[in-house]
């Protein structure tokens, strides 16, 4: 999305970068900021949905319970395994819908300042507007299905430990 904010702030056209020049010095430059920015946008989607984690958390058996005490608890690997990989998924589906945002405003404002074919500018950008929606939508359904089965899980192993205690 980043490409594509620069593209249309700068009025360049796609076309250019076909041009065969060799623009592999931008490439080694603007992928160097990627991961980073990743974290960054990942954090922003943290606290963009951090209000809605929490209604999630609340309505959840397993919500109120500390993932880490569970951890030592259960001194279990495979569980810890299992549970890094759902927060891996929910991080992934949190980041994707804001970057679906994100590129669906920059294909907008690119379309908007490049496309010359004033019948169709119309049509392109809906199109961009639904198919943004569209992934934006199904990210955060995912992100949304994986957090609560986060915290049921988190709470079914806890019902676990103090079955096993009683």
């Amino acid at each position: 999305w980043m490409l594509i904010l620069f593209l249309a702030i700068t009025n360049t056209n796609l076309n250019l970068l076909e041009s065969g020049q060799n623009y592999s010095i931008f490439w080694i430059i603007g992928l160097s900021f990627v991961y980073p920015f990743g974290i960054i946008i990942d954090n922003l989607a943290d606290k963009l949905l951090k209000r809605f984690d929490t209604a999630i958390r609340n309505k959840s058996p397993g919500g109120n319970k500390s993932m880490s005490r569970l951890l030592i608890l259960l001194k279990d690997q495979s569980v810890e395994e299992h549970f890094d990989y759902i927060r891996t998924r929910i991080r992934i589906t949190r980041s994707s819908f804001l970057n679906a945002l994100l590129i669906t405003f920059a294909l907008v404002i690119y379309i908007y300042r490049t496309s010359s074919i004033t019948d169709h500018k119309a049509l392109y950008i809906i199109t961009a507007l639904f198919l943004g929606f569209i992934i934006a939508s199904a990210s955060i359904y995912s992100w949304v299905l994986l957090t609560r089965s986060f915290y049921q899980k988190l709470g079914k192993r806890y019902e676990e430990i103090d079955a096993l205690e009683a």
